[in-house]
């Protein structure tokens, strides 16, 4: 248990072992704007922040998906995994802030990504 911000604490909880992915391409955009991932289907009401499993490859060195939270307004404060060599996956683990509706936003460089799959691992209450 997490004690941040409230009596009782917040809570991590552990999804299980979902049989996919739940976001994949051609479904993510990849044209360099800002989109929203509604996870509200997934994660139950009253969720603060998910744990997502993001995999991505790109044939573009340094090209990434970043996240944030549905509302913000800069790319400041996200999660950004990284295409750190062209063609080579990256896998990270990353938290992101979700708005009340369970919704967060992505942004990918504007290019044509070979993959980017996304699972929640686990949401935070």
């Amino acid at each position: 248990m997490f004690f941040i911000g409230k009596a009782g604490g917040i809570m991590l909880y552990d999804r299980g072992d979902p049989v996919g992915w739940d976001f994949s391409l051609p479904a993510i955009v990849t044209d360099g704007d800002a989109h929203d991932m509604d996870l509200s289907g997934i994660i139950p009401a009253g969720t603060v922040a998910v744990l997502l499993n993001v995999y991505v490859q790109d044939n573009t060195d340094m090209s990434a998906i970043s996240f944030r939270k549905k509302g913000n307004s800069n790319w400041v404060n996200i999660s950004s995994p990284i295409c750190q060599v062209t063609m080579v996956f990256n896998c990270q683990d990353i938290i992101v802030f979700c708005d009340s509706n369970g919704v967060i936003e992505y942004k990918t460089a504007n290019t044509t990504f070979s993959f980017i799959d996304v699972v929640v691992k686990g949401w935070f209450i």
